[in-house]
């Protein structure tokens, strides 16, 4: 049981980490998201389009 309670707090810590990082930002639905590189596209894409089950199922295979 120690085991399972220590790799809860070690996400947590990580998500945390992660949360103070320079330039990552918070979705409102929870998801955490650096922008890399901006394109140069003027049209943006629907952000929940990007991570419907859909786009994330065809990107994985």
């Amino acid at each position: 049981m120690a085991r399972k309670e220590e790799y809860k707090q070690q996400n947590i810590d990580f998500l945390k980490e992660i949360s103070q990082k320079e330039g990552v930002q918070r979705h409102p639905s929870g998801i955490m998201y650096e922008v890399v590189q901006q394109g140069s596209c003027t049209q943006s894409p629907n952000f929940m389009r990007l991570f419907s089950r859909e786009v994330v199922h065809n990107r994985l295979i």
